[in-house]
Protein backbone atom coordinates (compact mmCIF):
# COMPACT_ATOMS: atom_id res chain seq x y z
CA UNK A 1 0.00 0.00 0.00
CA UNK A 2 1.46 3.42 -0.98
CA UNK A 3 2.05 5.81 1.99
CA UNK A 4 0.86 9.16 2.06
CA UNK A 5 2.95 11.93 1.90
CA UNK A 6 2.51 15.30 3.46
CA UNK A 7 3.59 18.67 1.74
CA UNK A 8 7.87 18.90 2.78
CA UNK A 9 8.09 15.31 2.97
CA UNK A 10 11.76 13.93 2.03
CA UNK A 11 11.37 9.92 0.89
CA UNK A 12 14.06 7.61 -0.11
CA UNK A 13 13.33 6.36 -3.81
CA UNK A 14 13.39 3.03 -2.69
CA UNK A 15 10.60 0.20 -2.69
CA UNK A 16 8.84 -1.71 0.26
CA UNK A 17 11.83 -4.05 0.32
CA UNK A 18 14.78 -1.46 0.37
CA UNK A 19 15.76 -2.26 -2.89
CA UNK A 20 16.20 1.13 -4.88
CA UNK A 21 14.18 2.17 -7.59
CA UNK A 22 15.95 2.02 -10.88
CA UNK A 23 13.07 3.37 -13.33
CA UNK A 24 10.65 5.76 -11.82
CA UNK A 25 7.32 7.37 -13.11
CA UNK A 26 5.85 10.16 -11.08
CA UNK A 27 2.38 11.43 -12.03
CA UNK A 28 -0.02 14.10 -12.00
CA UNK A 29 -3.72 14.35 -11.72
CA UNK A 30 -6.42 16.93 -11.30
CA UNK A 31 -10.26 16.98 -11.48
CA UNK A 32 -10.69 19.21 -14.35
CA UNK A 33 -9.95 17.16 -17.45
CA UNK A 34 -10.76 20.88 -19.40
CA UNK A 35 -7.59 22.71 -18.19
CA UNK A 36 -4.50 23.15 -19.77
CA UNK A 37 -1.66 22.20 -17.81
CA UNK A 38 2.16 21.46 -18.21
CA UNK A 39 4.44 19.03 -16.67
CA UNK A 40 7.63 19.69 -16.52
CA UNK A 41 11.04 18.39 -15.77
CA UNK A 42 14.58 20.29 -15.52
CA UNK A 43 17.63 17.66 -15.17
CA UNK A 44 20.42 19.29 -13.43
CA UNK A 45 24.22 19.47 -12.51
CA UNK A 46 25.63 20.68 -9.67
CA UNK A 47 26.96 24.29 -11.01
CA UNK A 48 28.90 26.20 -8.29
CA UNK A 49 26.91 26.97 -5.46
CA UNK A 50 23.65 26.26 -7.32
CA UNK A 51 22.35 24.08 -10.15
CA UNK A 52 22.02 24.36 -14.05
CA UNK A 53 20.49 22.31 -16.80
CA UNK A 54 22.85 19.40 -17.83
CA UNK A 55 22.82 20.61 -21.19
CA UNK A 56 20.08 22.14 -24.22
CA UNK A 57 17.94 18.98 -23.68
CA UNK A 58 18.27 18.91 -19.93
CA UNK A 59 14.39 20.44 -19.54
CA UNK A 60 11.50 18.42 -20.63
CA UNK A 61 8.34 20.05 -21.40
CA UNK A 62 5.78 19.69 -24.11
CA UNK A 63 7.68 20.77 -27.27
CA UNK A 64 10.60 18.29 -26.09
CA UNK A 65 8.97 15.39 -24.49
CA UNK A 66 12.81 13.12 -24.49
CA UNK A 67 16.22 13.59 -23.97
CA UNK A 68 18.41 11.60 -27.08
CA UNK A 69 19.28 8.69 -24.85
CA UNK A 70 16.00 8.31 -23.81
CA UNK A 71 16.67 8.64 -20.01
CA UNK A 72 13.78 10.77 -19.25
CA UNK A 73 10.33 10.98 -20.80
CA UNK A 74 7.28 12.91 -20.66
CA UNK A 75 4.04 11.76 -21.12
CA UNK A 76 0.60 13.55 -20.82
CA UNK A 77 -3.18 13.82 -21.89
CA UNK A 78 -4.86 17.12 -23.95
CA UNK A 79 -7.45 18.95 -22.55
CA UNK A 80 -10.93 16.78 -22.60
CA UNK A 81 -8.96 13.87 -22.45
CA UNK A 82 -8.79 11.63 -18.66
CA UNK A 83 -8.11 8.32 -19.00
CA UNK A 84 -6.09 6.35 -16.77
CA UNK A 85 -4.33 7.30 -13.06
CA UNK A 86 -2.47 10.21 -14.09
CA UNK A 87 -2.89 12.92 -16.99
CA UNK A 88 0.67 13.70 -16.84
CA UNK A 89 3.65 11.86 -16.07
CA UNK A 90 7.15 12.10 -15.94
CA UNK A 91 9.43 8.99 -16.27
CA UNK A 92 12.73 8.67 -15.43
CA UNK A 93 15.54 5.57 -15.83
CA UNK A 94 17.75 6.13 -13.17
CA UNK A 95 20.40 4.17 -14.51
CA UNK A 96 20.58 5.78 -17.66
CA UNK A 97 20.73 8.92 -16.91
CA UNK A 98 24.02 11.08 -17.56
CA UNK A 99 26.51 10.56 -13.83
CA UNK A 100 26.21 14.66 -14.81
CA UNK A 101 22.69 14.71 -13.37
CA UNK A 102 22.46 15.19 -9.48
CA UNK A 103 18.84 17.02 -9.37
CA UNK A 104 16.04 17.12 -11.11
CA UNK A 105 13.24 19.32 -10.37
CA UNK A 106 9.53 18.48 -11.78
CA UNK A 107 7.07 21.88 -11.79
CA UNK A 108 3.77 22.48 -12.90
CA UNK A 109 2.31 25.29 -14.78
CA UNK A 110 -0.93 26.55 -16.54
CA UNK A 111 -0.77 27.19 -19.68
CA UNK A 112 -3.61 29.71 -20.34
CA UNK A 113 -2.54 33.23 -19.97
CA UNK A 114 -3.46 35.30 -16.63
CA UNK A 115 -4.66 31.26 -15.81
CA UNK A 116 -3.78 29.45 -12.66
CA UNK A 117 -3.27 25.81 -11.14
CA UNK A 118 -6.42 27.26 -8.93
CA UNK A 119 -8.13 26.53 -12.67
CA UNK A 120 -7.53 22.07 -11.89
CA UNK A 121 -10.01 21.78 -9.12
CA UNK A 122 -7.58 19.42 -7.31
CA UNK A 123 -4.13 18.03 -7.57
CA UNK A 124 -2.32 14.54 -6.70
CA UNK A 125 0.84 13.44 -7.45
CA UNK A 126 2.25 9.70 -7.40
CA UNK A 127 5.73 7.71 -7.48
CA UNK A 128 5.94 4.22 -9.05
CA UNK A 129 8.72 2.39 -9.64
CA UNK A 130 8.16 0.67 -12.99
CA UNK A 131 9.87 -2.24 -12.70
CA UNK A 132 7.73 -3.66 -9.69
CA UNK A 133 4.30 -1.33 -10.84
CA UNK A 134 3.88 -0.56 -6.78
CA UNK A 135 2.93 3.17 -6.48
CA UNK A 136 5.30 3.66 -3.27
CA UNK A 137 4.36 7.57 -2.96
CA UNK A 138 1.13 9.26 -3.14
CA UNK A 139 0.36 13.00 -2.45
CA UNK A 140 -3.18 14.70 -2.32
CA UNK A 141 -2.83 18.36 -1.95
CA UNK A 142 -4.55 19.89 0.93
CA UNK A 143 -4.82 24.02 0.23
CA UNK A 144 -6.92 25.14 -3.13
CA UNK A 145 -5.78 28.88 -2.21
CA UNK A 146 -2.27 27.98 -2.66
CA UNK A 147 -2.76 26.53 -6.06
CA UNK A 148 -3.64 30.29 -7.58
CA UNK A 149 -0.25 30.57 -8.84
CA UNK A 150 1.32 30.14 -12.39
CA UNK A 151 4.21 27.67 -11.47
CA UNK A 152 4.41 25.24 -8.79
CA UNK A 153 7.12 23.12 -7.88
CA UNK A 154 6.22 19.87 -7.24
CA UNK A 155 9.25 17.39 -6.70
CA UNK A 156 12.45 17.96 -6.08
CA UNK A 157 14.79 14.61 -6.52
CA UNK A 158 18.32 14.67 -5.51
CA UNK A 159 20.67 11.71 -6.34
CA UNK A 160 22.21 10.45 -2.73
CA UNK A 161 25.29 8.14 -4.30
CA UNK A 162 23.47 5.37 -6.33
CA UNK A 163 20.09 6.02 -4.95
CA UNK A 164 18.02 8.96 -5.17
CA UNK A 165 15.81 10.76 -2.58
CA UNK A 166 12.63 12.57 -3.87
CA UNK A 167 11.39 16.01 -1.76
CA UNK A 168 7.79 16.81 -2.13
CA UNK A 169 7.65 20.43 -2.63
CA UNK A 170 4.05 21.52 -3.87
CA UNK A 171 5.44 25.19 -3.45
CA UNK A 172 4.72 28.26 -5.89
CA UNK A 173 8.12 28.89 -7.89
CA UNK A 174 7.92 32.98 -8.19
CA UNK A 175 8.04 34.34 -11.20
CA UNK A 176 6.48 31.53 -12.90
CA UNK A 177 7.58 29.65 -15.59
CA UNK A 178 9.86 32.39 -17.20
CA UNK A 179 11.88 32.49 -14.03
CA UNK A 180 11.82 28.35 -13.49
CA UNK A 181 13.55 28.20 -17.05
CA UNK A 182 16.00 31.18 -16.67
CA UNK A 183 16.77 30.63 -13.16
CA UNK A 184 18.17 27.19 -14.15
CA UNK A 185 20.03 28.16 -17.05
CA UNK A 186 17.42 26.07 -19.51
CA UNK A 187 16.17 26.56 -23.00
CA UNK A 188 12.34 26.44 -24.04
CA UNK A 189 13.24 26.11 -27.84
Amino acid sequence: MAQRLLQGAAVPMVTADGVRVRRLLLGANWASSSVDVDMCALLLRQDGGGFRAVDENGFLFRRRRTTPERSAFLTFQPPGHSEGPDRAQIILDFDALSPEVTRIVVAMSALRREGTLAEMGSLQTRAMDLATGETMYVYKHQSMASLAVQCLQLWTLKREGTTWEGRLVATEYPGGPPALVRDFGARAT
